[in-house]
């Protein structure tokens, strides 16, 4: 034992030595589960901030040390090189005597005496730390690089940054913010990540806004660099300040990422601790974010691309135009997904060659398609074509294709790039469109009435065949002619004034025209006039329907001379007469009539009659006569009598002879009555009977 001892000693003389001129703690430590350690370098206090008398007074103090996470790790390692007598090496955080977390690299060897029996363990203590720090964040550039590199998009990519940073500071939520349309606010993004639960809460929604300058990521959005904010509920004009301390939330630091100078996203990271500024730590996100503007840029150009492409095919759907190409000296062919949906095929069951594209031609138009693309090819003319083809559905479709040829220096050529549209709609409509001109022109060209189309100077555009028959000028002859061409001065300014009042109106107006025929008659035309409108909603034209009515005039006037004559027989009768139609409305009375009710005419033309002048008393009761005769359930009195009522409130009892009115086919249209005031005999009648 003595002689151990002496070599120890010796052992330690020499160690000692060499020892304290290395930066790194070393020591000697008895071969036990303790480690107990027999000396240690004074770099010990400026590496751990004990001194070596504290650290040796304790044999116990190197396991207290060790951070908790990794203690019983350690210590099972150590005891497995004591047992198996092997060199000790181990990497763990040790825990400083200011509370500072410091990575450790341990390495000890045994020393064994000549005999091979384990006398200590020699080692030196590393400070590790800045290694592992850049190891770590060299790791964690790489991995938020390579992870970003295969986001699908960059939503993904801003989500796994949020992660990777994350899980390396130990910050438990990230969230981002982007310019809005305009970049006049700032507003959520959909991207988010949190480590613990409870940020469900965080809003993710337009209402929540900033503008430059304001909270932190409207600061940072102004000037560009990172900022750190040591407790985020101090900051009045953070919009989640009642969420953030609802979940404990204390710091928060904000980064921009920047795209060409311009910023393209703000990402806000939070603890639920206070955390002194860390430059370093910004500094090393900032790079992180530095790299992943460029990997956004690529991602946004990548987005822009498929919206590009997307856009392309969607615009080539709705329009039913496909493009295509044509490798000549290869005979190879792509064609783009809508040339494939026009022609009812499928990529995986169709290779295009130009062969297969001619054998999906109609058989009538495909010698006519061929002739075209052979004059492009050698002739060097225009290549724009329809013709039909045949689904393999049996459906035919027409399409327009044109294409231009590409030749190489010597004037071959070598590439032909094309589009095919599907007319087949466009080519119905034109088809219809046709045969409703015709059968428009023909409907105006057989119409008795005078159809026509002046422009707003009152010119001429078109006059159907029964103008050009009546006032003996041709279609062709009258473009540009106004009615002062074809009419009196009078007549032609009438026409034209009516023609303003449709262009100031805006609206279809009726009037009574005239027009002189060439038997010198002056014709009355009833005339409807109606503006046209161009696609901007601008009137260009006014178009004029014109019936001849000269016969009906003359047929009203008759009428209404035979009227006025009935009515003048009716108004000198010393009888009542009246009109009702089968709803009880008055639609005649004579002068006789209007006497006995003390009103005038127009205050009963069109008034119901029981309601306005039957007592009430008996109102009802009427009415339901009135409807049992007009329904046919009961029969028309020739005579009875009735009280009607005056205008002045004066009760009069009428005698009445009423007859059915029946119009042409013997339908029934109201009643007919004639009805003598007997009032004041009814009277004397009583008195006669009193006495």
């Amino acid at each position: 034992m003595e002689d151990i001892n002496k070599q120890l000693s010796i052992a330690e003389e020499k160690y000692r030595t060499l020892a304290e001129q290395i930066p790194a703690i070393t020591y000697i430590a008895d071969v036990d589960e303790a480690g107990s350690v027999r000396y240690v370098s004074p770099q010990i206090e400026q590496i751990l901030g004990f001194s070596p008398e504290e650290w040796l007074a304790d044999p116990e103090l190197w396991s207290k040390q060790i951070h908790p996470d990794d203690r019983a790790r350690v210590l099972a390692e150590y005891k497995s090189s004591c047992e198996k007598c092997r060199p000790f090496q181990s990497e763990y955080r040790c825990l400083t005597y200011d509370g500072r977390i410091l990575w450790c690299y341990n390495n000890a060897v045994l020393v064994k005496d000549d005999a091979g029996k384990p006398l200590f363990f020699q080692g030196v203590v590393s400070d590790i730390t800045e290694y592992k720090r850049v190891t770590e964040e060299i790791h964690l550039f790489q991995a938020v690089t390579l992870a970003v590199s295969e986001a699908r998009d960059l939503h993904d990519a801003l989500v796994t940054v949020m992660q990777k940073v994350c899980d390396h500071t130990g910050w438990v939520y990230g969230e981002t913010w982007k310019p809005n349309h305009d970049s006049t606010l700032l507003v959520r993004d959909r991207a988010c990540y949190c480590s613990i639960d409870g940020f469900e809460k965080f809003p993710v929604s337009e209402e929540f806004t900033f503008s430059k300058g304001v909270g932190l990521p409207g600061l940072v959005w102004t000037i560009k660099h990172p900022m750190w904010a040591h407790d985020i509920t101090s900051d009045l004009n953070y919009l989640h300040n009642p969420i953030v301390r609802e979940l404990g939330l204390k710091t928060g630091v904000a980064f921009p990422i920047i795209v060409d100078n311009k910023v393209v996203n703000i990402i806000v990271f939070y603890h639920v601790k206070i955390e002194k500024k860390n430059e370093h730590l910004i500094d090393l996100i900032s790079k992180v974010l530095l790299q992943i503007g460029s990997i956004i840029k690529r991602i946004q150009a990548e987005e822009t691309l498929r919206e590009s492409e997307a856009c392309l095919a969607n615009a080539q759907r709705i329009a039913h135009l496909g493009s295509w190409e044509w490798n000549i000296v290869t005979n190879e062919m792509g064609w783009s997904d809508e040339i494939y949906r026009i022609f009812g095929l499928t990529p995986q069951k169709f290779g295009p060659t130009h062969e297969a594209f001619l054998n999906t031609i109609h058989p009538d138009d495909r010698g006519f398609v061929k002739e075209s693309v052979i004059k492009a090819l050698y002739g060097k003319a225009p290549y724009s074509v329809d013709y039909r083809i045949v689904l393999p559905d049996g459906f035919e479709r027409i399409v327009h294709e044109q294409a231009e040829v590409i030749f190489d220096n010597a004037g071959k050529a070598i590439q032909m790039n094309g589009t095919v549209q599907d007319i087949t709609d466009r080519k119905q409509a034109e088809a219809a469109r046709r045969e409703s001109e015709e059968r428009l022109k023909s409907i105006l060209d057989n119409t008795s009435a005078v159809v026509y189309i002046k422009d707003i100077q009152g010119r001429h555009t078109f006059i159907n065949r029964q103008f050009e028959k009546l006032f003996h000028i041709k279609r062709d002859e009258i473009k540009g002619k106004t009615p002062y061409d074809c009419f009196p001065q009078e007549i032609a300014d009438s026409h034209l004034e009516n023609d303003r009042k449709v262009f100031d109106a805006k609206v279809p107006m009726q009037f009574d025209e005239r027009a002189t025929h060439d038997d010198g008659v002056v014709h009355t035309y009833l005339s409807v006039k109606f503006p046209l409108f161009d696609d901007k909603g601008v009137i260009y034209a006014i178009c004029g329907i014109s019936t001849d009515i000269t016969e009906r005039k003359q047929m009203e006037g008759l009428i209404q001379r035979e009227r006025d004559r009935l009515q003048k027989y009716l108004d000198i009768a010393a009888v009542m007469f009246l009109a009702l139609d089968t709803d009880g409305k008055t639609t005649l009375i004579n002068k006789k009539g209007c006497g006995i009710l003390g009103c005038s005419e127009r205050e009963v033309i069109g008034r119901n009659w029981i309601d306005t002048f039957v007592p009430q008393r008996i109102r009802d009761e009427i009415k339901i006569l009135f409807d049992k005769v007009m329904h046919g359930e009961m029969e028309l009195s020739e005579y009875f009598e009735s009280q009607i009522l005056a205008k002045n409130g004066e009760e009069r009892t009428i005698a009445w002879h009423s007859a059915f009115l029946k119009d042409e086919k013997n339908t029934t249209i109201g009643i007919l009555s004639s009805g003598v005031d007997i009032t004041d005999y009814k009277k004397r009648e009583g008195e006669k009977k009193k006495n």
